[in-house]
């Protein structure tokens, strides 16, 4: 008995980034058991899906999506949908160059073309400091830095982010490629239409 729950302990360690565990899991209660898949979807919203690390908590509910954080609550993942009109909404040219002008003057100001669940999209990143306003000005303050996406829409935007202190950015890079890697965007009405 010790010998069979060695193996199945074994076999689902090796088992814990599979989305569809294998047949024998499944029909192995003990197996289904400690099975745990590495990532967990977000189905909360209409306009998207996504899937994100079992490490992030969440999600919080934010205007027009969701928000997960990281487990010292330092580093956040947001992604959104603002419909046009909407207060959060911009005119994707505005949005770009407010992407574009974000950040301090060690930042590169340049926006990436990349796509996103089959769609153009941009990508930029900048730096930002916080002051603490019980100290002088320069003597407490925090290095954040924000890897944005912006993918417009006939009827609105998608907004997917990664806000974090910048030396964990490359810790918490691939979690969040890895959202913008499973990301899948509601169809337009109007390609819906034809």
């Amino acid at each position: 008995m010790n010998r069979l729950l060695l193996i199945a302990a074994a076999s689902s360690a090796l088992l814990l980034g599979c989305a569809n565990p294998p047949r024998f899991v499944k029909k192995t209660p003990a197996l289904r058991l400690l099975y745990r898949p590495r990532t967990t979807p977000f189905l909360g919203s209409p306009m998207f899906t996504f899937d994100i690390r079992r490490t992030w908590l969440g999600p919080k509910e934010i205007p027009g999506g969701a928000r997960y954080l990281s487990r010292d609550r330092r580093s956040a993942i947001s992604v959104a949908f603002h419909a046009q009109g909407s207060k959060e909404w911009k005119p994707p040219e505005e949005f770009r160059r407010t992407m574009r002008e974000s950040g301090s003057v060690e930042d590169r100001h340049i926006l990436i073309s990349v796509e996103i669940s089959s769609r153009p999209a941009q990508r930029a990143g900048f730096t930002t400091y916080s002051y603490d306003p019980e100290y002088l000005l320069g003597v407490k303050f925090d290095v954040l830095f924000t890897d944005i996406v912006l993918v417009p829409d006939p009827e609105g935007i998608f907004v997917a982010k990664l806000e974090t202190p910048k030396p964990h950015y490359p810790h918490y890079l691939q979690d969040f490629l890895d959202v913008l890697h499973s990301l899948s965007l509601r169809t337009p009405k109007q390609m819906q239409e034809q």
